[in-house]
């Protein structure tokens, strides 16, 4: 990049609405910027600039305008009092005339080297005397004049402060001698302002490399938009290997666009073929708002790889790479997919479903699909994915990725055809005619656009790169068994019912027919002794398609059976089996059912371990929490470790915080450690809108073996330790402040009670005395009577951030009426019971998650309308508002 084209970026930079990305953008302005157009853009940012910003304004139009050897007066009115530029040659300062009274900020920024020897020693010998809105500009003359006789000025400065005016003196430390900010070094990492957070970090990575990059993290981790960014900024710092891993975590959840661009930067000064393939992932589990985003990540990645060479150019086009992606990922991704479909709900539940929908006709895809219909979190979707009937609103447009490419595929429109499935005389008739169902999806043309853009083609239009030739199948007769079963009404099945008993019983039918039959019953045949009985045969039998079935109807028709065979069914091999039992037996008998699931929580297979949190999710936290705990500690996959992080998040507590911190230091997976520090920096900010509470849970001791660690003052804890000291101080001090006004007031009640006998003592000069502090009186209580008014522009600000903190942005698409962290009374329909202290409503079209303490929803079901009173916290990724019951009315009893 040109330093021109450079110079314009940083420009538009200086519009941005975050604070840190306008102050990197000055500074950087200072070292490349050397046109007019950036002299008057800083001009005009300094008229709205904050005072600390204002300072490095002035600093970068003095350092431009040098290069352009250019006068200060028509670019200094926009600059804040503090930091004015006044002239360009200083006379003030020379050895034989010296005024200290009339020093500038410009004096110490635009020093010579003569003048220079002046400054210096005034600094060092009146430096208690420097006004304070010099001093941020002494910082940058002593980082390019100062020796180690200046370290103690440099080291009292940064002990008094640290906002963003201590950069300058973090790198005058740094030239003189590093070793000056050490005992600084962990105030600095606390600091509210991410830049000196980040410039910290970068002073600790010589130092201590762990723990830079656990600071380091936890800047990325944040969730502060310009956290994120200073994290960025300073990624360079650590090894890429796993930096790439961090980001891609991040890349997962982000939705800011600044944060986007950064990482794209960051991805791209290091091409790979696994990062382009782990980022086709996000992609293609994303929804569309999102997608967009994170495909210009791509688009860059893909080029970046073909400029390095890592790939040849053909292999590197955006096609290839898509073809590479299904024939190496697929698998692992449809494993995601399942992971996440069992914890998931709402739109992005949606968006997987309507994903596996439109790529039905790949083979794994289609594999994929059969297999949820075993998992009891997942059979639903298997019903919506193979029903014929599935409704057209839930498929969603073609996963389109564009690129900055001139050619575009277009996909081919279809027509649908209108035949309608034929009726046949007999289901078990060998001659079944072949039915020809209606299209369920069809593909629209895309809409002409102002630009030409390349759509990536389907997965199910990639060719495998070993040709094929394709034979056209048979009709599969027991295919069209299946698929008249899905289609029977309550009408047609009072006439076929006879024909469907008898394909659910022949058990020399092939098996996924028999299985449809019995699906079929068990939708549509109301409950008997027949259906008991075949209930029973089926959950005897060893194939576990029949067998899960069988559990099914048991579990409607004749739940006692299941609970007399609990212990049974609780130790079968068939994982799916024991996931339905364990679930079964949380209704009546919770131990064993906890037990089974911390035993099941233990496997190696990444599903079975998904389907126990899913489970645990469901039970009282207090009975699970060491297991999560535990679980955690051990969890080697990013997605079950989210799944677990997600149930500790729901119950906010300042125990589960602290053993995040404590699984923190233990961690060394990157994508673990990711998700780690998103979720301990997610729980901080819920309990920081939370009133305070005394917690039921203890502190598990998750270090197996006792360790001499060194203490270091920098270390991510004690800084943590620190920052909350800083906070309660600061409160302290508000709250004595507020404590010494009551009291002068109640010295002056006191006094005035006093006065008849003052009168009676009084001299002629204390009555002189007393007429003053009567007057000085009366003016203090009426203007405690009588405040001061603002103006009304104050007062509306003051109102709007007030309703800014209220209420939620209608951006998360919440009604107004929930407020977060409120007191809420809100009226609603139940859609899910998920235990007797947690429910799911839909009030004002919008989702909440409402979880008690006790069980207040014991007795509520499904479709019921309740009022309840709630102090909602926070939206899932999911857009559920999370909150904490107080009570509950049922209005349907």
């Amino acid at each position: 990049m040109s330093d021109q084209s450079k110079e314009q970026e940083l420009v538009e930079q200086l519009n941005s609405d975050k604070r840190s990305l306008r102050i990197q953008a000055i500074v950087k302005l200072s070292r490349v910027g050397s046109s007019q157009a950036a002299l008057n853009a800083l001009s005009n940012l300094a008229a709205k600039s904050d005072r600390e910003e204002a300072f490095f304004v002035s600093q970068a139009i003095a350092k431009i305008s040098q290069k352009l050897e250019k006068k200060l007066e028509s670019y200094n009115t926009n600059i804040k009092e503090d930091f004015l530029v006044q002239g360009y040659n200083p006379t003030n300062v020379n050895t034989e005339e010296f005024n200290p009274k009339s020093l500038t900020t410009y004096d110490f920024l635009s020093a010579s080297n003569e003048k220079a020897a002046v400054l210096l020693q005034y600094v060092r010998e009146h430096s208690t005397e420097i006004p304070e809105a010099l001093l941020p500009s002494v910082g940058v003359f002593l980082g390019k004049y100062g020796d180690s006789r200046d370290s103690e000025f440099i080291l009292k400065y940064l002990e008094t402060h640290h906002n963003t005016l201590t950069l300058p003196y973090i790198s005058a430390a740094e030239k003189i001698d590093s070793r000056i900010l050490i005992p600084v070094l962990p105030y600095l990492l606390a600091s509210k302002e991410a830049l000196v957070r980040s410039r910290a970090v970068m002073v600790l990575q010589r130092i201590d490399q762990t723990e830079a990059e656990r600071h380091f993290l936890h800047l990325l981790a944040s969730t502060q938009v310009e956290d994120r960014l200073a994290a960025l900024e300073i990624s360079f710092l650590f090894p890429f290997n796993r930096v790439k891993n961090y980001i891609v975590a991040l890349l997962a959840e982000e939705k800011d666009a600044d944060v986007f661009k950064a990482c794209a930067t960051v991805l791209a000064s290091n091409p790979s073929l696994d990062v382009a393939l782990r980022i086709l992932d996000i992609i293609e589990s994303k929804p569309s708002d999102q997608r967009k985003s994170i495909t210009a990540i791509f688009n860059i990645i893909s080029v970046a790889i073909t400029k390095a060479k890592v790939l040849p150019a053909r292999e590197a086009t955006p096609q290839a790479l898509v073809a590479t992606w299904k024939k190496e990922r697929l698998k692992k991704f449809l494993k995601d997919q399942e992971i996440q479909l069992c914890t998931t709900t709402g739109e992005r539940r949606e968006e997987i479903i309507s994903w596996l929908k439109k790529n039905m006709k790949i083979p794994e895809v289609a594999e994929f699909v059969d297999h949820l219909s075993l998992n009891p979190q997942t059979e639903d979707v298997y019903q919506r994915l193979t029903s014929n009937n599935l409704n057209d609103s839930l498929v969603l447009p073609n996963i389109d990725i564009i690129f900055d490419t001139p050619e575009t595929a277009k996909p081919e429109t279809q027509k649908p055809t209108q035949a309608q499935p034929q009726p046949i005389k007999s289901i078990t008739s060998n001659n079944v005619q072949p039915v020809k169902p209606q299209p369920i999806i069809q593909k629209q043309a895309q809409p002409e656009k102002e630009e030409q853009e390349t759509v990536l083609p389907e997965l199910t239009d990639i060719k495998e790169t070993e040709p094929s030739v394709k034979k056209e199948e048979p009709l599969d007769e027991n295919k069209e068994k299946i698929k008249y079963l899905k289609q029977l009404d309550m009408q047609q099945f009072l006439i076929e019912k006879h024909q469907v008993h008898e394909l659910a019983e022949n058990t020399s039918v092939p098996t996924d027919v028999r299985v449809e039959a019995l699906n079929t019953l068990l939708r549509l045949s109301p409950p008997s002794g027949k259906i008991k009985n075949l209930g029973i045969q089926a959950l005897n039998e060893e194939n576990i398609k029949i067998k899960t079935i069988g559990f099914k109807i048991l579990e409607r028709v004749a739940p006692e059976i299941l609970k007399d065979k609990l212990s049974e069914l609780l130790l079968s091999n068939d994982t799916n089996i024991r996931v339905r039992a364990i679930r079964y037996g949380l209704k009546y008998e919770p131990g064993k059912a906890i037990e089974a699931l911390e035993k099941l929580i233990s496997s190696e297979d990444d599903n079975q371990r998904s389907y126990a949190i899913s489970c645990l999710a469901l039970c009282p936290f207090e009975s699970v929490y060491h297991i999560l705990i535990k679980a955690l500690l051990k969890e080697k996959y990013d997605l079950v470790a989210k799944q677990i992080t997600a149930v500790l998040i729901s119950n906010p507590d300042p125990v589960i915080l602290t053993m995040l911190d404590k699984i923190s230091v233990i961690t060394t997976d990157p994508n673990l450690e990711m998700v780690v520090s998103q979720a301990r920096n997610e729980l901080e900010a819920i309990l920081s809108t939370l009133p305070k509470k005394e917690s039921n849970l203890e502190e598990i001791d998750v270090f197996q073996e006792p360790t001499a660690k060194e203490d270091k003052p920098y270390s991510v804890e004690n800084v943590k330790k620190l920052t909350k000291k800083i906070a309660k101080e600061s409160k302290d001090e508000k709250e004595d402040k507020n404590k010494t006004n009551n009291s002068s007031g109640v010295l002056i009640f006191g006094m005035l009670a006093n006065l008849p006998n003052m009168l009676r003592e009084m001299s002629g000069l204390g009555w002189g005395i007393l007429i003053c502090v009567l007057f000085a009186i009366i003016g203090t209580i009426y203007y405690a009577v009588n405040p001061p008014q603002k103006s009304a522009t104050t007062n509306i600000k003051r109102d709007k951030v007030k309703r800014n903190e209220r209420v939620v942005k209608k951006g998360n698409k919440i009604p107004t009426s929930i407020k977060m962290n409120k007191l809420c009374n809100l009226t609603g329909k139940v859609t899910q019971v998920i235990s007797e202290s947690s429910i799911v409503i839909m009030s004002e079209n919008q989702e909440v998650m409402v979880k008690f303490k006790g069980k207040d929803a014991k007795g509520i079901s499904k479709g019921d309308k309740v009022v309840v009173d709630c102090i909602p916290y926070k939206v899932n990724p999911n857009n559920i508002v999370l909150s904490n019951g107080q009570k509950i009315t049922n209005l349907s009893k």
